[in-house]
């Protein structure tokens, strides 16, 4: 990933976001009253750890399959990792040869969140006849983003609205961290390039779902109401089913696309996991 750090600083060197010094942690002779603000996710467990049980996240791979009408139409994945204290989520969406001739669908997200300081995403689109190739860097301790198209030749530089911005993708997985009940309602802030959006959420319901291999789970139903916009351009109506325990595995996705309501169901996951230390968290 370092060629996207390279490629987001490139036009305007001057804003470049600085990597992680040190210095960033007020020493002794500093007053702390000049430490910058800290981000609202303080460390990479924010999203990873599970809470009582002290157990983090090495990787996680889910992988599944997509279907319009019960007719498969594509393959997406989800994969997490947690290094050292780098975060690093991907996802890929792939139409088949069944209907990209009709619809080409190949889209992508790259996601590293450096020690809740700093979050890079980089999302490549091809919906149809739309391409889009866009990345932003949030720096926390500055309250700025920058943003670059790399398609049009485009960059900016935008102030942080808020220390909980995330983007879609880490805000997903920390919203699998959170206590979910019937008829929670909260919100996540979320920037994908485009515009910094509020997202509200909604439990809906619990529902025994059944899933391909003949399998069964306990879940727990989700509404997310993304923006119409950036990577969710093309897509209404989202749901998630979520499994009704500590993982909250997502099982189930169901949106509207321009082909129909297209619904994404897991056929394989791997997890590798470790105890972490009280003095780790």
């Amino acid at each position: 990933m370092q060629p996207l750090v390279h490629a987001i600083a490139k036009p305007e060197a001057d804003h470049a976001p600085a990597k992680p010094q040190p210095a960033i942690q007020p020493s002794a002779a500093q007053a702390p009253a000049a430490a910058p603000p800290q981000p609202a996710l303080a460390s990479p467990e924010d999203i990873f750890v599970k809470g009582d049980s002290i157990v983090a996240l090495l990787q996680e791979k889910l992988v599944y399959q997509l279907s319009l009408s019960g007719v498969p139409v594509g393959s997406a994945q989800l994969e997490a990792s947690n290094n050292n204290g780098e975060v690093r989520i991907q996802s890929t969406i792939r139409s088949n040869s069944v209907v990209s001739p009709i619809y080409t669908v190949n889209d992508s997200t790259d996601t590293r969140l450096i020690k809740g300081r700093f979050l890079l995403t980089r999302i490549k689109q091809q919906e149809g006849l739309f391409k889009s190739d866009t990345g932003f860097t949030i720096m926390y301790p500055d309250r700025k983003i920058f943003w670059v198209d790399r398609l049009k030749k485009r960059y900016s530089n935008e102030p942080l609205e808020s220390l909980d911005t995330l983007d879609f993708v880490s805000g997903f997985y920390f919203l699998r961290q959170r206590t979910l009940k019937i008829g929670d309602k909260f919100s996540l802030k979320l920037y994908d390039g485009d515009t910094t959006t509020t997202a509200p959420v909604i439990v809906l319901r619990r529902e025994k779902l059944s899933l391909p291999g003949m399998r069964s789970a306990d879940t727990l139903v989700i509404q997310p109401a993304f923006a119409e916009s950036g990577f969710f351009r093309n897509n209404r109506d989202l749901l998630v089913w979520f499994t009704n325990d500590e993982n909250r595995v997502p099982v189930r996705f169901e949106a509207t696309t321009p082909i129909g309501r297209v619904v994404a169901e897991l056929v394989s996951s791997e997890r590798i996991m470790q105890p972490v230390s009280h003095s780790e968290k």
